[in-house]
């Protein structure tokens, strides 16, 4: 019986151990997930379903803004604002075409007047050159030799 009667005691005491291990367990788990709670309220309010609509509508309208701003830099002027720019193209190309193409041509003032299909010919440039080239090949000859 004396057997019996400390088995119990011990038994006792055990559960009681177990139930404070359990409720300390239990408590700091509870202490943990108070602080998650809170943690979570506080970013809640950040993120709050109105507040996240509010700041994605505005940033949609930044982003219609950008992209209106974009299509009027790079549209073109004629559709887009109803300027009729063709005649000043026109005009500034031709003054482009007449720019490199130097003075217009004279035109002769009578029927009779005899325009000659080939320019008048000096002396030819080509001629020169070479003389000149082979004096300045001399030249070298003579440069290399005496080095």
């Amino acid at each position: 019986m004396k057997v019996d009667r400390a088995n119990n005691i011990r038994a006792k005491i055990e559960r009681q151990i177990e139930a404070i291990e359990e409720g300390q367990m239990i408590s700091m788990t509870g202490d943990l997930m108070g602080g998650i709670r809170d943690e979570l309220a506080g970013i809640a309010t950040k993120v709050a379903p109105e507040k996240i609509a509010e700041i994605a509508e505005d940033s949609e309208a930044y982003v219609a803004e950008i992209e209106e701003s974009a299509d009027i830099l790079a549209g073109d002027p004629e559709i887009d604002l109803a300027i009729d720019i063709t005649d000043e193209l026109n005009q500034l190309e031709t003054e482009m075409l007449l720019e490199q193409g130097g003075q217009m041509p004279e035109v002769p003032d009578d029927e009779l007047a005899y325009i000659s299909e080939f320019e008048e010919i000096g002396e030819e440039p080509g001629i020169q050159t070479k003389a000149k080239l082979e004096d300045e090949i001399d030249k070298l000859r003579k440069e290399l030799e005496g080095s």
